[in-house]
Formats: structure tokens, C-alpha cells, sequence
């Protein structure tokens, strides 16, 4: 499990290196540890509450915010539940992330913009076409709402 939340944080790591990295070359490196700073509490927060927190528990929090729009003839459990399928999808992303870089870094190549995002961005697509041919044989969005996705704790 420790190397799968591994995997799951290479990704906001490296851009929070990359934003350090970018501050220290044009002279603001107190700029850039104050970002990191607050990027890195943002993502403990963001991992404390994936960790310990139900997906039902955390749809309900993202519909609450969303009721005042259903009023005005948004479908607020659409939006809803495409962020829910965005959080249930972030960990598969991440590892898919790093067997990337792994690869490429076992081929002695270089991690670069190009040959990591393509990859990554073919790979995210044939989840999302899976995801959706899924959805579609079950007949659309689940019948129940967003608890018909809670399937224990946290986003993985």
C-alpha cells in the first residue's frame, strides 16, 4: 500500500520540483518555498482526506455546494457524479503515471514532456473509453445517485 501512495504522489512531486526548480533559476527562491509550502500542505490534506474519508461521505460534500444550481434546471447529479468518476479515476492515473516514467527511466531514456504525456494522455483515454462502455452497459449513471459508487473508503 505505501507503494502504491508512492506512485499515487510522483506526479504532484515532480510538478512541486518543477516549481521550486523554475523559482530558484529566476531569483525568487523565497517565492518558490512559500509555494511549495503550501502545495505540499494542500497535498496532505488532499491524501489525510482520500485516506480516511467514504466516497458516498465525500459526494455528499461536493452535491451541497451544487444544490442551489439544481433550482435554476442544472443536473447536479451529473456534475456530481463526473467528479466523483474523476476522483475514482486521479489513483489509476497516478500509477499509470509512474509505470511510465519508470519505463522510460529503465530504457535509460529521459522523462520529457512528450514522451510522458502521450503515453499517459493514450492510456487516460482508454480508461475513459472503458469507463464509459462500462457506464453505458449498466445503463447510464447509477440509478441510486453517487452512493452506488461508494465502495469503501477513500478515492482508490
Amino acid at each position: 500500500d505505501a507503494r502504491r501512495t508512492a506512485g499515487q504522489l510522483a506526479v504532484p512531486l515532480g510538478l512541486m520540483a518543477i516549481v521550486a526548480a523554475g523559482h530558484l533559476a529566476f531569483g525568487e527562491p523565497r517565492t518558490g518555498a512559500v509555494l511549495m509550502l503550501r502545495f505540499g500542505a494542500l497535498l496532505l490534506a488532499a491524501v489525510a482526506v482520500t485516506a480516511t474519508t467514504r466516497l458516498g461521505d465525500m459526494a455528499d460534500a461536493v452535491l451541497v455546494p451544487l444544490h442551489p444550481l439544481a433550482r435554476l434546471g442544472v443536473d447536479t447529479e451529473r456534475i456530481g457524479f463526473a467528479i466523483m468518476l474523476a476522483l475514482r479515476l486521479l489513483p489509476a492515473v497516478a500509477e499509470e503515471a509512474a509505470r511510465i516514467s519508470e519505463a522510460q527511466r529503465a530504457r535509460g531514456g529521459r522523462v520529457a514532456a512528450v514522451t510522458f504525456g502521450m503515453p499517459l494522455l493514450v492510456a487516460s483515454l482508454r480508461m475513459a473509453e472503458s469507463l464509459a462502455e462500462a457506464i453505458d452497459a449498466r445503463g447510464g449513471m447509477p440509478g441510486g445517485g453517487l452512493r452506488d459508487m461508494d465502495s469503501g473508503r477513500g478515492a482508490s
